[in-house]
């Protein structure tokens, strides 16, 4: 009996610390805008070292978004990440971005032009990365 207790707080145990150790997952937000439009977009989640793919149609016609988040490697590169991405309109290679940033952190790409002096992307491909709570 006490064998079988001591087993059950090991297993416990065991099961605590390698829920701890997860990989982190995120939300990947992807927006196609065009003339000041947005005429795709799409949302997925992706964790560290694990790949994700969203298919967008929009008016213009098929979207393919893949992405590949990994830990940074070599020196100080344990607490950053990689997302390789790469997007293209009907079988036409469109962009293959790579976003460097920090583990559990925010982060926006855009890829495109904008109005004036304005923050808002008018053409291009916006990616969002945003941490996912457990």
């Amino acid at each position: 009996m006490r064998a079988m207790m001591l087993a059950a707080v090991i297993a416990a145990f065991a099961g605590a610390a390698s829920a701890q150790t997860a990989p982190a997952r995120y939300a990947l937000d992807v927006s196609i805008m065009a003339k000041g439009v947005e005429v795709a977009s799409g949302r997925t989640a992706i964790g560290e070292g694990v790949q994700a793919e969203i298919l967008l149609t929009g008016a213009d016609g098929q979207y393919t978004f893949t992405a590949d988040l990994q830990p940074e490697q070599g020196d100080g590169g344990e607490n950053g990440l990689i997302l390789e991405a790469h997007l293209n309109h009907d079988g036409a290679d469109l962009a293959n971005p790579r976003l460097v940033l920090a583990r559990d952190s925010r982060a926006l790409m855009q890829i495109g032009s904008k109005a004036g002096d304005g923050e808002q992307l008018t053409d291009g491909v916006e990616i969002k990365i945003t941490p996912l709570a457990d």
